[in-house]
């Protein structure tokens, strides 16, 4: 996250009545000092649809969709002064939010909480996005309404080291005091030479970065274990976990989009997925 960045929108994907993810959401967007930007994507839900009717089924979906967000329009006008705005696009879901991924500051979704059938119809929109989208996503549990920053982990591959996942930890735990932990995980079967070669790696990393961000209060630690289960819900109690997303094919870290993916679907904290060279 960088001042190019800070009045980008950040992007809230609502599929409906989401109370806890959009008071999430203007959080973050006050966090960073960015207008908010509501997107309600309408396409291929027919759910809402009748299909014993005459009329337009796209008309249907039309109208659906803008009662969701005339619905989150009456929640939002109890937050005075919040710079807002709302886009009804006719798209899938995943595709209409990869799209506003390439203007906005960060995209906040709920979790993917549906069955394996919606699974196989493609209705895991968020971790569609967090895997391939242009600007950092966060996937936030259903039930947490605040962005409480007390406790910041940023999942570290030492041999694969991504900027922008470090630079954006470290940005949000300066602008909100929160203590950061650079984290690595090694498997159980590394032995202590090897363990402590990459303390010091990971401790380098580290003080390299806080000359970058000064004000930040940050620590590293090395762990063993399988890199998902130590980071959603092993020794690593976080309010946020972070993990970066390599962009070439050819670079296969230990935290990759498998694991980003896992974090997504297990984690009991907001996950945020960050793509290498957004910032360009």
């Amino acid at each position: 996250m960088n001042e190019t960045t800070h009045h980008r929108p950040v992007v809230v994907g609502v599929s409906g009545d989401q109370p806890a993810l959009l008071s999430y959401a203007v959080g973050i967007a006050q966090m960073l000092d960015s207008p908010l930007r509501v997107v309600h994507a309408y396409a291929f839900q027919t759910d809402t649809v009748d299909l014993h009717t005459d009329r337009d089924p796209g008309a249907i979906l039309r109208e659906a969709g803008q009662r969701v967000l005339d619905e989150v329009r009456e929640r939002l006008a109890a937050y005075e002064g919040l710079d807002v705005e709302y886009s009804l696009r006719p798209e899938p879901p995943a595709f209409a939010l990869l799209t506003e991924s390439k203007d906005a500051s960060i995209i906040v979704l709920g979790t993917d909480d549906v069955g394996w059938f919606d699974r196989l119809a493609g209705a895991n929109v968020a971790q569609r996005v967090a895997l391939h989208s242009s600007c950092p996503v966060l996937v936030v549990p259903h039930d947490l309404s605040e962005p409480t920053m007390n406790d910041i982990v940023i999942a570290l591959d030492i041999d694969n080291v991504l900027d922008d996942a470090l630079d954006f930890g470290f940005d949000l735990g300066e602008r909100t005091a929160a203590p950061v932990r650079v984290i690595t995980v090694l498997p159980q079967s590394a032995d202590s030479e090897e363990r402590n070669w990459r303390d010091r790696r990971l401790r380098g990393f580290v003080a390299e970065w806080h000359k970058r961000f000064p004000h930040a209060i940050a620590r590293h630690e090395v762990l063993t274990g399988r890199p998902a289960d130590e980071l959603s819900r092993g020794r690593t109690p976080a309010r946020l976990v972070i993990v970066g997303r390599p962009n070439q094919p050819h670079r296969v870290p230990l935290l990759n989009r498998r694991v980003a993916g896992s974090l997504l679907r297990e984690a009991q904290c907001p996950v945020a997925v960050v793509p290498e060279g957004h910032r360009d």
